[in-house]
C-alpha cells in the first residue's frame, strides 16, 4: 500500500483565516511550495487535491 492521505497535487493556496470558508475553485492558481512543507493551519483538501496554508 503506497497510498498517502496526505498526497495532493502540486498546488499550494495561501489565504487568510476570514477566506477559510470561502475556498473556490479560482482560488487554486497560486503556486508557492511542495505539499511536503508543514506549518501550523496545514490543512489537507481531498476534494480539490490541493494543500492550504491558512495563516
Amino acid at each position: 500500500m503506497s497510498l498517502s492521505s496526505t498526497s495532493c497535487s502540486s498546488s499550494i493556496v495561501v489565504v487568510q483565516k476570514e477566506q477559510k470558508d470561502d475556498i473556490t475553485k479560482e482560488m487554486i492558481g497560486q503556486v508557492f511550495a511542495d505539499c511536503d512543507k508543514s506549518g501550523s493551519g496545514f490543512i489537507n483538501i481531498k476534494k480539490l487535491k490541493v494543500c492550504l496554508f491558512v495563516f
